[in-house]
């Protein structure tokens, strides 16, 4: 879902959080492949500290299994919100050698 209600890419059932960043994540690799890359959580506004917390580390635990990803910087918070929307976005930023 975007952050004004748009339709999302897709449709799913309730996921654990690991899975839940497992499968984003996987929608992504094609798009990063492997280097340096930056990585932003972000909380669509109703998201506590706490599942943050959890979900960076999910995202870290992922990103680190996975051959030839160097993640440099983490950034995570509520950077782009649509008034306490409960839900997560995940940008992968590649960098350039």
């Amino acid at each position: 879902m975007g952050i004004h209600g748009e339709p999302g890419k897709s449709k799913t059932q309730w996921m654990e959080n690991y899975k839940l960043c497992q499968t984003l994540l996987d929608s992504l690799k094609a798009q990063y492949g492997t280097g340096d890359v930056v990585v932003m959580v972000n909380s669509l506004g109703n998201v506590t500290g706490l599942e943050m917390t959890l979900i960076v580390n999910d995202v870290l635990k992922i990103m680190k299994g996975q051959e030839g990803v160097n993640v440099l910087r983490v950034v995570s918070g509520t950077l782009m919100s649509s008034l306490d929307m409960n839900g997560i976005s995940i940008t992968v930023l590649k960098l350039n050698p």
